[in-house]
């Protein structure tokens, strides 16, 4: 990762390696469409930027891919670029499936214990993103550690983790999360099942949530009712916001939809980690 000109390297909280690989910056169409997006909500007498970058925490945690990225997003009129670096945390696929899911969401707090230790960051400005099975990811990350960070976007999730063998490709989905079927594996899924774990009167970070009207993957009432719930919940002033989507799934879209969505989401977090 890159912070302030320099690099650095997490290591996952059981010790495994971490693995610096390069990765791709946002495509230059990418970079113009969020630049005037971020340019279009700047309020006017807004302080100066500075020169410092602000980390943003991007992870998958699932299926045989338990990784975190972790990139540096420039203040708002630098150059804007997704990320520098990549720190891949590598554990073995046994280490975060079944009874162990929760060494994933462990190694994502210590990884922004870390950032915030050693004056990387601060939590009022540390934001995390996740899709997919990393909306799982930083779904348990919002609602066990809500103190830690200060926004969150989550796409396409997985959140309510008794219900989601009910519908789309959630069945096939026991080998990697249990079955809560099985009264031993419903434990293991209520324990951080982020549906489950909303607490009336917490101050929950802002977030967005994104979902797809034809996903046939994860259902979008996932983000639907989690975002509901923790409208409920928040005692904070923090938005807690749903971005829906129609004629679009899980994957595969348009590059106008591609840059749309990636614009709102570096727009969210230029406003809630500056």
């Amino acid at each position: 990762m890159i912070v302030g000109g320099q690099q650095i390297a997490v290591i996952s909280k059981r010790g495994d390696s971490a693995v610096l690989h390069q990765c791709n910056a946002l495509g230059q169409q990418h970079r113009v469409a969020a630049r005037r997006r971020i340019d279009g909500n700047a309020q006017p007498g807004g302080a100066a930027a500075d020169d410092q970058q602000i980390p943003l925490a991007a992870g998958f945690g699932g299926a045989g891919q338990h990784r975190l990225a972790l990139h540096a997003l420039a203040q708002p009129r630098q150059r804007l670029t997704a990320s520098c670096q990549r720190a891949l945390i590598v554990a073995t696929s046994a280490a975060g499936m079944l009874g162990s899911k929760q060494n994933v969401f462990d190694d994502f707090h210590a990884a922004a214990e870390y950032l915030i230790a050693e004056g990387y960051t601060e939590s009022s400005k540390l934001g995390i993103y996740g899709g997919s099975n990393g909306g799982l990811l930083v779904g348990a990350a919002m609602t066990q550690r809500p103190e830690l960070y200060n926004a969150v976007v989550c796409v396409a999730p997985l959140l309510d983790m008794i219900r989601y063998t009910t519908s789309e490709l959630g069945p096939t989905w026991t080998v990697e999360y249990g079955d809560p079927e099985i009264a031993e594996q419903f434990g293991w899924l209520i324990d951080y099942s982020p549906y489950h774990n909303v607490h009336e009167g917490t101050d929950y970070p802002a977030t967005m949530f994104a979902v797809f009207d034809n996903d046939t993957r994860t259902d979008p009432m996932h983000g639907r009712k989690l975002c509901a719930e923790v409208q409920h919940a928040t005692s904070g002033t923090r938005p807690i916001l749903i971005r829906a989507e129609g004629n679009v799934g899980h994957g595969a879209r348009s590059m106008d939809k591609s840059i749309e969505e990636t614009a709102d989401t570096l727009a969210f977090f230029r406003k809630w980690t500056s």
